[in-house]
């Protein structure tokens, strides 16, 4: 029997306690589909202080008070944003009217950009900006984020698509190397448990 598999890859992955993504069938194959694997690992997790929901995907939606004044400033002169979450699995960008953005507080001395009275990841809103057209808002305040676009192009949905799939397999392969090594590592466990008892 496998031993479930914790692992970090390019954004806050949560398990739940209960899921073993390791078990193998009578033929050595993983019971798990390659999408249940990935569904699974990056399911919400819970917000230890307030038991809240926390996306797995979340990047920027607390940040220093500098930063969210000075993004709240530029989405205030805007019309309009794109939500486009690449690490989602979405390979389109929904387009927001801003009716209104302001600041609400967050946590550690953190705050959030709100717009139209809703938190937003700011990894994934994307605005004209200067010469720039769809620029990641993240990326103008100088925050690093993981598989993220700088910029967004809806003429590129084959592009994300083909970036979604191989985040995907990325995945898939972390996954199995933890199952692995999980697998020896209680192998070897248990060799020492038997050395002993004997």
């Amino acid at each position: 029997m496998g031993l479930i598999c914790f692992l970090s890859l390019y954004s806050s992955f949560t398990l739940s306690e209960n899921i073993n993504l390791c078990l193998l069938d009578e033929d050595g194959q993983y019971l798990l589909s390659d999408d249940e694997m990935i569904e699974l690992t990056v399911a919400p997790g819970e917000d230890e202080e307030d038991g809240n929901n926390v996306d797995p995907h979340s990047q920027v939606v607390e940040l220093p008070l500098e930063d969210a004044v000075k993004a709240v400033s530029i989405l205030k002169t805007k019309k309009e944003l794109i939500y486009f979450c690449l690490p989602c699995g979405e390979s389109i960008g929904e387009n927001i009217e801003i009716q209104s953005a302001d600041l609400e507080a967050g946590s550690n001395e953190k705050v959030k950009v709100s717009i139209n009275g809703k938190p937003i990841d700011l990894a994934y809103a994307y605005i004209n900006y200067r010469k720039y057209e769809n620029k990641n808002v993240a990326s103008i305040l100088g925050i690093k984020t993981n598989n993220v676009p700088t910029e967004y192009d809806q003429n590129h949905e084959h592009i994300y698509a083909r970036w979604i799939k191989k985040i995907k397999s990325r995945t898939v392969r972390k996954i199995k190397d933890n199952c692995e090594k999980s697998e020896k590592a209680a192998l070897i466990q248990k060799y020492r448990t038997k050395s002993v008892l004997e």
